[in-house]
C-alpha cells in the first residue's frame, strides 16, 4: 500500500495533517466494514429544467462502505444525474439520500467530472493544496509550505510533479485530468464520486489511472462510485457493478471480482 514519504519537515504539524493519507485515516479505512452502507438512495426521483423534465424516478441503490461500486447504463438514463445528487450538487424532487457518519463528522464527499474545472490562474500545485486552505478540512494548516508539501505527494503519485508550477493551459488534457483527481482526493473525502473521469483520455493515459485508482483504493477514500460507459473498466475498478435503466426501482447489481485485465473478455 502506498505511504506517502515527505520530503520536506512536517515534526511541527500534529499528527492528523501530516499528509492526506496518514496513519490514523488509513487505519480508519481498512477497519471499515464491507457491507455496511455508506449512503442509501430512496426512491428518488430527479426533475431538471424548465419545464422540468424527469430524468430520475424511483430509484433505489445502496453504496457500501469501504466497496468501488461502478454506475454503468447507456446515455440519458441518468448516471451523472444521480451522482450531482448524491453528492449534494443538485436538488432531488422525491425520495431520500441517506449518509452515514464519515471519518470526521458529517460525511464528506468530492467529485471529479469529465472536465478538469481547475483555477485557471493557479498552478497545478496551488489546485491541489487549495482544499487544505479551508478550516473545515480535517489536516488544515495555516502554513502554505505545509499545504504545498502534502499536494506535491498527491501529484507525485500520478506522476506529474514534475509539472506543478504549471498552470492549467500548460497541461495537456491527460495531465490536467491527473490534477483534478489530486485535488479530489487531497480533500480528503469519505465518498469520491467519479464521474466518467477516464472517458476523454487517450486508451495508456486512461489504462494507467485505471491501475493507479485499483493500486491505491485504499488511500484515495473509504468509498468510490464510478460512473463509466465502459463495461471492461467497471470489470476491471469495482467490486459491485450497478446498472442503470430507464425502469424505475432497485438498480440491479453484480459482484466483480475481476483485477486483472488478462481475465477480462
Amino acid at each position: 500500500m502506498w505511504r506517502p514519504q515527505f520530503r520536506s519537515s512536517q515534526s511541527d504539524l500534529p499528527p492528523c495533517t501530516r499528509g492526506p493519507f496518514s496513519s490514523s485515516s488509513i487505519t480508519h479505512r481498512s477497519a471499515v466494514a464491507m457491507g455496511t452502507p455508506a449512503i442509501q438512495v430512496n426512491n428518488l426521483s430527479v426533475a431538471l429544467g424548465n419545464p422540468a423534465v424527469q430524468v430520475l424516478r424511483d430509484i433505489s441503490l445502496s453504496i457500501h462502505q469501504g466497496e468501488i461500486l461502478a454506475l454503468v447504463g447507456k446515455s440519458g438514463t441518468g448516471k451523472s444525474t444521480l451522482i450531482n445528487a448524491i453528492g449534494g450538487l443538485i436538488p432531488y424532487t422525491h425520495g431520500e439520500i441517506q449518509r452515514a457518519q464519515g471519518a470526521h463528522g458529517e460525511l464528506r464527499t468530492a467529485t471529479v467530472f469529465q472536465s478538469p474545472r481547475l483555477f485557471p490562474w493557479l498552478t497545478a500545485l496551488d489546485n491541489v493544496a487549495l482544499s487544505l486552505s479551508y478550516r473545515s478540512h480535517p489536516a488544515y494548516t495555516k502554513k502554505k509550505s505545509a499545504r504545498r508539501a502534502i499536494a506535491r505527494e498527491v501529484l507525485a503519485s500520478l506522476d506529474i510533479e514534475e509539472y506543478a508550477l504549471r498552470k492549467p493551459h500548460e497541461l495537456s488534457g491527460g495531465q490536467q485530468q491527473r490534477v483534478g483527481i489530486a485535488r479530489a482526493v487531497t480533500s480528503r473525502p469519505d465518498v469520491l464520486l467519479l464521474d466518467e473521469p477516464f472517458s476523454a483520455l487517450d486508451v495508456a493515459t486512461r489504462s494507467s489511472l485505471q491501475e493507479w485508482l485499483v493500486e491505491h483504493r485504499a488511500d484515495l477514500a473509504p468509498t468510490v462510485v464510478l460512473v463509466t460507459h465502459d463495461l471492461s473498466e467497471a470489470l476491471y475498478v469495482a467490486d459491485r457493478i450497478a446498472l442503470l435503466t430507464d425502469d424505475s426501482g432497485d438498480l440491479p447489481v453484480w459482484s466483480s471480482d475481476v483485477r486483472h485485465r488478462d481475465h477480462i473478455p
